[in-house]
């Protein structure tokens, strides 16, 4: 989330250019576009009973924005800390 993955447009930005890449992943498509992604954040939706729709990474921070209460944005940004680690 602070650019540091090594995901084929951060590769680029550091002058590391890959002749063989078809398509190229970026930081968004891994952490939301991927089958596995998906599923983690379909998930956490119907958990929190909301409907998730990110972006970018700036709108998981709104997420803890929205009307909860402390012990629940406490808890929200525990579980999202662990999927972006799981992912």
């Amino acid at each position: 989330m602070q650019g540091k993955d090594p995901c084929d447009d951060k590769l680029k930005e550091r002058g590391c250019n890959h002749s063989f890449i078809i398509a190229e992943e970026s930081s968004f498509h891994l952490f939301f576009l991927r089958p596995y992604a998906i599923k983690l954040w379909h998930w956490f939706a119907s958990v929190l009973n909301v409907t998730l729709q990110f972006n970018s990474f700036d709108d998981i921070c709104k997420l803890c924005e929205k009307g909860w209460s402390q012990q629940c944005k406490l808890v929200i940004q525990a579980a999202l800390v662990n999927i972006l680690f799981s992912i």
